[in-house]
C-alpha cells in the first residue's frame, strides 16, 4: 500500500534544515530555562512558596523534554509510518532508538503529570471538602503512580517491534517517494500496528487532561462558595482567583505547541499523508515549548517579572 507521498527534496525537508533549526532553538532556549529555574528557586516571594517545587517539578521535566527532542534525539520521522532515525547527540553512542523514544515520550508525558501535580498542589492547599481527608492520605502515591505508569506504558512496546529488515522493505514500498540517501539511513521502526501505542497514549492523554480539568473544577467550585459563606475576605478571594487564571494560562501557552504534533501527527496517519518539511517543521516548532513555557512563566506572575526586569542593566 503506498501512501500520499511528497518527494523530500526540499530544504525544510532536509536534515541540515531540521539540526540547524533545533540547534539554534536549543542554543537560546537553555540559558533562558536556567534564567527560569533561578527566577524559581531564589525569587519566588513567599505568598508562592506553596507552589515552588511544584514549578521546580514543572520545570525541570520541561526541560529535559526539550532537550532529549531538540538536541539528544532529534528525529527525523518518516510518519504516517511508526519509523525514522535520529540526528541528535544519542545517535553518536550507539544507543538503541527504542530507549530514545522512551525518553521522549516519557519526558513529555512527565511534563503532563507535572502540570497536574500544580493543580493538585492547589486544589490541596485551597479547597477543605469533607471527603478531601481521604484524598490527603493517597495523593503522594497516586503522585508517584502516575510517574511509573508512564514509563511501565512503554515496556510492551519493546516486545512489539517487528523484524527490521521486513518492516523496512514495508516502510521504503508504503513511502516510494524517499530518496536513496533516507533509504540508505538504518531506519528504526517501532511498529507496524499503531493499536496499542495510539490507545495507551491516548488514554493517558485523556485522562490526564480530565484529572487537571477536575482539580480545577474543585478548586473555583470552592472558591466561590467561599466567596458566598464570607468565610474568606473579597480581596484573598480575588487574589486566589487571579493566580488561578494565571496558571491557567501559563499551562495553556505552551500547552498549544505539545498538542501541535498530535494533531500533524493524527492527520498524517488519518490521510496516509507524508511531507518531509511539514513534519520537520513540527519537530523544530516543538523545540519551542520550554522557551515559550518559561517566558510565559515569568511574565504571566508579576513577582517574576519584577525579579526579572531588576536583573536586567539599568539604561543609561
Amino acid at each position: 500500500m503506498s501512501f500520499i507521498c511528497t518527494p523530500p527534496t526540499d530544504y525544510f525537508a532536509s536534515e541540515a534544515f531540521l539540526t540547524l533549526s533545533t540547534h539554534i532553538i536549543t542554543a537560546i532556549s537553555m540559558p533562558v530555562h536556567v534564567l527560569g529555574l533561578y527566577i524559581i528557586l531564589y525569587k519566588t516571594p513567599k505568598a508562592m512558596s506553596s507552589v515552588k517545587y511544584s514549578f521546580v517539578n514543572l520545570h525541570i521535566w520541561i526541560l529535559i523534554y526539550d532537550n532529549s527532542l531538540g538536541f539528544l534525539t532529534i528525529p527525523y520521522l518518516l510518519l504516517p509510518c511508526m519509523a525514522g532515525y535520529t540526528l541528535g547527540v544519542l545517535s553518536y553512542t550507539g544507543i538503541n532508538e527504542y530507549y530514545m523514544v522512551v525518553l521522549v515520550m516519557g519526558s513529555c508525558a512527565n511534563v503532563l503529570i507535572s502540570i497536574m501535580a500544580v493543580f493538585e498542589n492547589r486544589f490541596d492547599i485551597i479547597c477543605d471538602f469533607s471527603w478531601k481527608r481521604y484524598w490527603s492520605k493517597v495523593r503522594k502515591g497516586w503522585l508517584v503512580t502516575h510517574y511509573v505508569l508512564a514509563i511501565l506504558l512503554f515496556l510492551p512496546m519493546k516486545f512489539m517491534m517487528p523484524d527490521p529488515e521486513a518492516a523496512k522493505k514495508k516502510v521504503f514500498d508504503a513511502l516510494p517517494c524517499l530518496t536513496d540517501k533516507i533509504r540508505a539511513v538504518p531506519v528504526f521502526i517501532l511498529t507496524e500496528d499503531w493499536t496499542y501505542h495510539i490507545v495507551a497514549l491516548g488514554s493517558q492523554l485523556f485522562i490526564g487532561l480530565s484529572e487537571v480539568g477536575f482539580f480545577i473544577d474543585c478548586t473555583v467550585f470552592y472558591i466561590i462558595r467561599l466567596l458566598k459563606s464570607k468565610r474568606m475576605s473579597s480581596a484573598t478571594i480575588k487574589l486566589q482567583i487571579k493566580f488561578l487564571i494565571a496558571l491557567c494560562i501559563q499551562m495553556a501557552v505552551p500547552g498549544f505547541l505539545l498538542v501541535i504534533p498530535l494533531i500533524y501527527s493524527l492527520f498524517s496517519i488519518t490521510f496516509d499523508y507524508y511531507n518531509q518539511g511539514f513534519q520537520n517543521i513540527v519537530i523544530a516548532l516543538e523545540t519551542t515549548h520550554g522557551l515559550l513555557s518559561t517566558f510565559t512563566m515569568i511574565f504571566i506572575h508579576h513577582p517574576y517579572r519584577v525579579a526579572l526586569f531588576e536583573m536586567l542593566p539599568e539604561r543609561v
